[in-house]
């Protein structure tokens, strides 16, 4: 049975006529440019879009009105994307023809509510200021994420452009100011680049809303590989009972070099995948670490191998790392491996085609890269990736930072 949704699209905005599901998906997605206080300003707006209106001040009165239109929902994301931030907005509600009484032009009022209308207050924004600064300090108390952080700060102090990935910006939150919020809030439709999705059996009347929308705007994300200077061994202490190592790699890779998929294949094939020869190799064999994982960027060509061990293996996993990048650059392994790292992306990819969210989600990454290829060709390029292509992405990955958060005990656990 083939359960591909189709789509049409016009201008920004993409239209899946679908009788599959009985509810209705309005999604927005925003791509903004990226700035410090765009992004923190951003962070902070999502907590007021659809939680708090004019006329629906404070959760309570939000919360009864969403669940008299059928438990209807407006959710907000943020995050950043490469060099580009993106405010995600979800409205989803029962399709009209099942309700009595509901008719469609009531959820395109509440949908004009929470984003037309919406509810800025002092208060408040200390409030969401407050918890967004609690959420950043318990996520840079977790060790991978202090590890990776610290990381990036190194390499930010020769690549302004990392900064972006380095800092968290928990004392800059403090100085945002609800002026700041509104700014940015009223320049969404005016200033900034929008994509617009809407899913379901829907009628004339939320179709013609929905094109309201439209929007020629258009930003993207820069994809251009780093080069990275050469760094010494970088030791730090903190108070964990595991050490977490990150080993960074400088690649010439991007989503627009030639050699895309021969990267992206090669990394799942050395980190990403319970076949993958760091996860044989140095986790189940030699049982020199906790996990191990690979990530690469897609747009500078990055690559951190991340790991939490035990300190005394530090040496030895290094070392077994360098060993199975080798082995990828002398093509010493079971080329089935490589087949099966292809079967994941394809059927992957194929997937995205089945489920709206996931195809959405593709649509938005490729609009943002301006790189759209269809599926047909995407697959033929993945199978078309050979060991001695492996073999040549390898040979130019270079080795640039060892850093280690050693772990050590308080006192009184001594």
């Amino acid at each position: 049975m083939n359960n591909k949704i189709s789509y049409k699209k016009e201008d920004n905005i993409y239209l899946f006529k679908n009788n599959k599901y009985k509810t209705i998906d309005f999604y927005l997605t925003f791509t903004i440019p990226y700035s410090i206080k765009n992004r923190l300003c951003l962070r902070l707006l999502k907590f007021f879009l659809g939680e708090y209106s004019k006329n629906y001040p404070n959760k309570e009165a939000m919360m009864r009105q969403k669940s008299n239109l059928y438990a209807t929902t407006f959710n907000c994301q943020s995050l950043v994307d490469g060099d580009v931030l993106v405010l995600n907005i979800d409205y989803a509600f029962v399709n009209p023809k099942f309700i009595e009484g509901i008719k469609t032009n009531d959820f395109i009022d509440f949908f004009k509510e929470c984003f037309f209308n919406c509810y800025f207050d002092e208060k408040l924004l200390e409030e969401f200021k407050r918890n967004s600064i609690d959420d950043l300090t318990r996520r840079y108390d977790q060790p991978s994420y202090y590890a990776y952080k610290h990381v990036f700060e190194i390499l930010a102090k020769d690549n302004k452009e990392l900064e972006i990935q380095a800092n968290t910006y928990i004392e800059e939150i403090k100085d945002i100011k609800l002026e700041d919020i509104v700014n940015i809030y009223n320049s969404l439709l005016k200033d900034f680049a929008v994509d617009v999705f809407l899913f379901g059996d829907y009628d004339d009347e939320m179709l013609e809303f929905v094109k309201t929308f439209k929007n020629n705007k258009r930003f993207l994300i820069t994809n251009k590989a780093i080069e990275l200077k050469n760094h010494n061994e970088t030791i730090e202490e903190k108070e964990i009972s595991q050490s977490i190592l990150d080993i960074v790699y400088e690649t010439p890779f991007t989503r627009h070099d030639s050699s895309y998929e021969a990267y992206a294949l090669g990394n799942i094939l050395l980190g990403n995948l319970p076949t993958s020869l760091l996860f044989e190799e140095v986790r189940e064999k030699l049982s020199l670490c906790y996990y191990i994982n690979v990530e690469y960027s897609k747009h500078n060509g990055i690559v951190v191998i991340s790991t939490a061990i035990d300190e005394k293996n530090y040496r030895e996993v290094v070392k077994q790392v360098d060993i199975q990048i080798q082995r990828l650059i002398n093509k010493d392994y079971d080329p089935n491996k490589l087949e099966l790292s292809k079967k994941m992306i394809i059927d992957a990819l194929r997937s995205e085609q089945d489920d709206f969210s996931q195809l959405k989600n593709g649509i938005v990454r490729d609009e943002l890269n301006g790189k759209v290829l269809t599926l047909e060709e995407l697959e033929n390029k993945l199978l078309s990736v050979s060991v001695e292509d492996i073999s040549n992405v390898f040979k130019q990955y270079k080795h640039r930072l060892t850093y280690l958060l050693k772990g050590k005990l308080n006192e009184q656990d001594i």
